[in-house]
């Protein structure tokens, strides 16, 4: 496991720059933008909706706060931890980090398949540039600006152990699913059990790890609970009967993963009820066959 907390300092010093009302120098953005925190988040912003970070437009968002768009949301939210967050706190977090692995990976392993193998991840801490935590092959970037890893203005190492965890987790489903998927599948059940492999992968992580989501997010999750039945058996029939449309399937993508955590809640509920009707094996079992639908069905 590596932990690079690099783009977290720079991202701080580049806010305390701007707070002060003076200009960023080129240089400092520019090592900052080439650091590679920032280029993870490149990659996974390119993997996830298309969008090309380029030098020239994180530039333009640092020198425009206040718009609406998520990095000047993020940038907001920075301004906020200044107080909380400094380099001795980043140090600190370095140490802590490699302390919390070994507590993190058993917590982990219990919710595995036993034996199952992961491949170690690079953690990368950023300050005020994304807003929430980010994963993509064995990769993972925390916001130390999420409002999610505090707990009385404070940063919580329970609460961020618990944010890895949800993360490192996502990790392992995610090799689970590739191994899964190498299977003769057409690319309508390919699709189909990829939207699968989100909601286990979400649920599972959400309630095992981080449950104080359905908290955090009161308002989105309240919303996403009326009516869920209904909701879970229209995405089961959907999923029958979805076409091969590119623009279908990315918009079915984006309506269940976006802020508004319809995915999130419904993986919540369906996990949550086969591990109270069949126990925690029957959820970890899921990760051999990804049979989500079935075994929910079992559980009513």
């Amino acid at each position: 496991m590596t932990i690079n907390t690099q783009a977290a300092l720079l991202g701080r010093k580049i806010i305390a720059i701007m707070l002060k009302g003076e200009t960023i120098p080129y240089n400092l953005l520019s090592q900052y933008f080439k650091c590679e925190g920032i280029q993870f988040l490149k990659k996974h912003l390119k993997h996830h909706g298309g969008f090309e970070l380029t030098l020239e437009n994180l530039k333009y968002y640092f020198g425009l706060p206040g718009e609406n768009n998520f990095i000047e949301k993020s940038v907001r939210l920075g301004i906020t931890k200044m107080q909380a967050i400094d380099d001795n706190t980043l140090f600190d977090l370095e140490i802590a980090s490699r302390t919390l692995m070994n507590d993190i990976s058993d917590m982990v392993e219990t919710y595995l398949p036993k034996g199952f193998d992961y491949q170690e991840p690079t953690i990368f801490f950023l300050y005020g540039i994304r807003g929430t935590s980010i994963v993509l092959d064995d990769k993972i970037a925390v916001d130390l600006c999420d409002d999610n890893l505090y707990d009385n203005g404070e940063l919580s190492y329970s609460l961020l152990q618990g944010m890895l965890a949800h993360e490192l987790h996502h990790i392992a489903v995610s090799q689970r699913f590739q191994k899964f998927s190498e299977r003769a599948l057409s690319e309508k059940t390919r699709f189909r059990y990829s939207i699968i492999e989100g909601l286990i992968s979400e649920g599972m992580a959400c309630f095992y790890f981080t449950p104080e989501v359905a908290n955090r997010h009161k308002k989105q999750w309240d919303n996403n609970l009326i009516d869920i039945d209904a909701k879970i058996e229209r995405l089961m029939q959907s999923l029958d009967d979805f076409s091969d449309s590119k623009n279908e399937q990315s918009a079915l993508q984006d309506s269940l993963f976006d802020d508004d955590l319809l995915g999130y809640t419904i993986g919540y509920v369906m996990i949550e009820r086969i591990h109270n009707k069949a126990g925690r094996d029957r959820v970890i079992s899921l990760l051999n066959d990804f049979s989500l639908f079935e075994a929910y069905m079992e559980a009513l």
